[in-house]
C-alpha cells in the first residue's frame, strides 16, 4: 500500500518565499519555534482553523491577517503578497492594481470587511480549481506563465458557471416561469 504524499515543509529561513499566504504564515510561525497549536493560541483561534490556513484550504481574514503581523513582524502587504511585496522589493512599483485599494487609510473599517469577505468568497470558489488546473498543466509540462494562464482561465469560467447554475436554482425556487422551463429543458420562443 502506497504511503500518501505529504506536502514538504515551507522555507523557515525565508517565509516570504513561500507561493501562498498560509505558507508564508506557517514558516513564518514555525521559524519562530511555535508549533501549530502555539500559533492558533496566540492568534486566538481553533488549531483547525490554522491547519485549514497551513493547507490554503482557507485564507485568513483582514483581521487575522492583522493580528498574524503583529505576532510574526512582518507586514499585512508581505503576508499577502510575499516576496514580490517583501521590504526589498520596491512595493509601491510591483503592487498589484488592487493593493492601493485594500490597503487604502481612506477605506472605512467596514470598507475593510466587506472587501475581506469579497475576496475570501472568491478565493473559496476558484482556488482548488486553479490549483488543480495549474498543478495539472505544469505536470504535463506546461510552462508557468502558459499554466497559469489557462489555470486562471478555468477557475473564472468554473466560477461563472456556478454563479449560473446559482441564479438558475434560485429561480426555479422562486418559481420563475422562464427558469422552470429551461430546467426542463423547454424554451420559449423570443416574443
Amino acid at each position: 500500500m502506497a504511503r500518501p504524499t505529504t506536502r514538504p515543509d515551507p522555507n523557515k529561513a525565508d517565509p516570504l518565499s513561500e507561493p501562498t499566504v498560509g505558507r508564508r504564515q506557517w514558516a513564518a510561525y514555525l521559524a519562530r519555534g511555535w508549533t501549530r497549536a502555539d500559533y492558533a493560541r496566540r492568534m486566538g483561534v481553533k488549531y483547525q482553523t490554522v491547519d485549514r490556513w497551513d493547507m490554503d484550504q482557507q485564507v485568513p481574514g483582514l483581521d487575522n491577517l492583522e493580528r498574524a503581523s503583529d505576532l510574526l513582524g512582518f507586514s499585512v502587504r508581505e503576508l499577502v503578497h510575499g516576496r514580490a511585496m517583501g521590504r526589498d522589493a520596491g512595493a509601491s512599483r510591483s503592487a498589484p492594481a488592487l493593493a492601493p485599494m485594500v490597503f487604502s487609510d481612506e477605506l472605512s473599517v467596514d470598507d475593510r470587511e466587506a472587501l475581506a469577505r469579497l475576496l475570501q468568497e472568491y478565493l473559496t470558489e476558484i482556488a482548488h480549481t486553479f490549483l488543480a488546473s495549474y498543478h495539472a498543466e505544469r505536470a504535463a509540462g506546461v510552462d508557468q506563465a502558459r499554466a497559469f494562464k489557462k489555470a486562471r482561465d478555468v477557475a473564472h469560467d468554473a466560477r461563472a458557471l456556478a454563479t449560473k447554475t446559482r441564479a438558475l436554482s434560485e429561480a426555479v425556487a422562486l418559481g420563475g416561469k422562464a427558469a422552470t422551463e429551461f430546467a426542463k429543458g423547454t424554451r420559449t420562443k423570443p416574443r
